[in-house]
Protein backbone atom coordinates (compact mmCIF):
# COMPACT_ATOMS: atom_id res chain seq x y z
CA UNK A 1 0.00 0.00 0.00
CA UNK A 2 1.15 3.65 -1.24
CA UNK A 3 2.22 5.48 2.61
CA UNK A 4 4.27 8.66 1.12
CA UNK A 5 4.10 10.19 -2.44
CA UNK A 6 7.58 12.33 -3.44
CA UNK A 7 6.72 15.04 -6.06
CA UNK A 8 9.74 16.01 -7.77
CA UNK A 9 9.32 20.25 -8.02
CA UNK A 10 11.49 21.20 -10.93
CA UNK A 11 9.20 20.49 -13.92
CA UNK A 12 6.40 18.51 -12.18
CA UNK A 13 4.71 20.81 -9.71
CA UNK A 14 6.08 24.37 -11.19
CA UNK A 15 6.65 24.75 -14.84
CA UNK A 16 10.67 25.39 -15.08
CA UNK A 17 10.29 28.06 -17.67
CA UNK A 18 7.71 30.39 -15.72
CA UNK A 19 10.88 30.19 -13.53
CA UNK A 20 13.53 31.29 -16.11
CA UNK A 21 15.31 33.81 -13.74
CA UNK A 22 16.06 31.02 -11.23
CA UNK A 23 18.40 27.84 -11.41
CA UNK A 24 16.52 24.78 -11.36
CA UNK A 25 17.89 23.62 -7.87
CA UNK A 26 16.55 25.84 -6.12
CA UNK A 27 16.84 26.92 -2.41
CA UNK A 28 14.72 25.93 0.04
CA UNK A 29 12.99 29.35 0.58
CA UNK A 30 12.49 29.81 -3.09
CA UNK A 31 10.63 26.59 -3.51
CA UNK A 32 8.91 27.64 -0.45
CA UNK A 33 7.56 30.64 -2.17
CA UNK A 34 7.19 28.43 -5.38
CA UNK A 35 4.54 26.36 -3.64
CA UNK A 36 2.65 29.12 -1.92
CA UNK A 37 2.30 31.38 -4.74
CA UNK A 38 1.22 27.56 -6.46
CA UNK A 39 -0.61 26.56 -3.88
CA UNK A 40 0.91 23.47 -3.54
CA UNK A 41 1.95 24.35 -0.05
CA UNK A 42 -1.04 23.12 2.35
CA UNK A 43 -0.70 19.35 0.68
CA UNK A 44 3.26 19.26 1.85
CA UNK A 45 4.41 18.01 5.09
CA UNK A 46 8.37 18.02 4.45
CA UNK A 47 10.16 19.47 1.73
CA UNK A 48 13.82 18.56 0.85
CA UNK A 49 16.26 20.27 -1.69
CA UNK A 50 19.64 19.21 -2.91
CA UNK A 51 21.34 21.14 -0.18
CA UNK A 52 19.61 18.41 2.49
CA UNK A 53 21.44 15.32 0.66
CA UNK A 54 25.24 14.60 -0.22
CA UNK A 55 24.54 12.88 -3.15
CA UNK A 56 22.52 14.34 -6.01
CA UNK A 57 20.28 13.34 -8.31
CA UNK A 58 20.57 10.30 -9.86
CA UNK A 59 21.86 9.20 -6.83
CA UNK A 60 19.06 8.06 -4.57
CA UNK A 61 19.76 9.28 -1.70
CA UNK A 62 17.09 12.05 -2.09
CA UNK A 63 14.39 9.53 -2.27
CA UNK A 64 15.82 7.88 0.48
CA UNK A 65 15.55 10.11 2.99
CA UNK A 66 12.38 10.97 2.02
CA UNK A 67 11.33 7.91 2.72
CA UNK A 68 13.12 7.24 6.22
CA UNK A 69 11.95 10.64 7.32
CA UNK A 70 8.59 8.49 7.59
CA UNK A 71 9.11 5.18 8.24
CA UNK A 72 8.09 3.44 4.88
CA UNK A 73 9.94 1.46 2.98
CA UNK A 74 10.19 2.08 -0.53
CA UNK A 75 7.68 -0.55 -1.95
CA UNK A 76 4.79 2.13 -0.10
CA UNK A 77 6.34 4.76 -2.09
CA UNK A 78 5.22 6.42 -4.97
CA UNK A 79 7.96 9.06 -6.82
CA UNK A 80 6.73 11.65 -9.50
CA UNK A 81 9.78 12.77 -11.43
CA UNK A 82 9.55 13.92 -14.67
CA UNK A 83 13.81 14.07 -15.47
CA UNK A 84 16.04 11.09 -16.74
CA UNK A 85 18.75 11.54 -13.90
CA UNK A 86 15.41 11.55 -11.33
CA UNK A 87 13.26 8.81 -12.96
CA UNK A 88 17.10 6.75 -12.46
CA UNK A 89 17.38 7.77 -8.91
CA UNK A 90 13.60 6.89 -8.27
CA UNK A 91 14.11 3.38 -9.52
CA UNK A 92 17.09 2.72 -7.83
CA UNK A 93 15.62 3.72 -4.70
CA UNK A 94 12.85 0.80 -4.69
CA UNK A 95 10.14 3.11 -5.30
CA UNK A 96 7.13 3.22 -7.57
CA UNK A 97 8.12 5.32 -10.38
CA UNK A 98 5.08 7.65 -11.91
CA UNK A 99 7.35 9.07 -15.02
CA UNK A 100 5.69 12.29 -16.22
CA UNK A 101 6.63 14.37 -19.64
CA UNK A 102 6.19 18.21 -17.41
CA UNK A 103 3.92 19.75 -15.21
CA UNK A 104 0.79 19.37 -17.40
CA UNK A 105 0.83 15.95 -17.69
CA UNK A 106 0.41 15.50 -13.22
CA UNK A 107 -3.07 15.14 -13.31
CA UNK A 108 -5.00 13.72 -10.46
CA UNK A 109 -6.17 10.78 -13.11
CA UNK A 110 -2.20 10.25 -13.36
CA UNK A 111 -1.89 10.04 -10.17
CA UNK A 112 -5.21 7.69 -9.22
CA UNK A 113 -4.14 5.28 -12.11
CA UNK A 114 -0.99 4.09 -10.19
CA UNK A 115 -2.21 4.49 -6.64
CA UNK A 116 -4.76 2.28 -8.30
CA UNK A 117 -2.63 0.13 -9.57
CA UNK A 118 -0.10 -0.50 -6.10
CA UNK A 119 -2.66 -0.45 -4.09
CA UNK A 120 -6.29 -2.35 -5.32
CA UNK A 121 -7.64 1.03 -4.66
CA UNK A 122 -6.84 0.95 -1.09
CA UNK A 123 -6.00 4.98 -0.30
CA UNK A 124 -7.43 7.96 0.12
CA UNK A 125 -5.53 10.66 -0.79
CA UNK A 126 -4.72 13.27 1.70
CA UNK A 127 -6.17 15.93 -0.73
CA UNK A 128 -9.34 13.66 -0.58
CA UNK A 129 -9.42 13.45 3.29
CA UNK A 130 -7.11 10.61 3.90
CA UNK A 131 -3.79 10.57 5.29
CA UNK A 132 -0.90 10.47 3.32
CA UNK A 133 2.66 12.48 3.59
CA UNK A 134 3.81 14.10 0.69
CA UNK A 135 7.47 15.29 0.69
CA UNK A 136 8.94 17.07 -2.74
CA UNK A 137 12.74 16.69 -3.32
CA UNK A 138 14.33 18.76 -5.85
Amino acid sequence: MIKLIIFDLDGVLVNARELHYEALNKALETAKLQLIRKGFMEHIDVLYTNQDVIKPKPHPEMYMKCMLHFGVSPKQTLIIEDSHHGRKGAVESGGHLCAVKDCEDVTYEKINEHLDKHNNGAIIPKWQGGKMNVLIPM
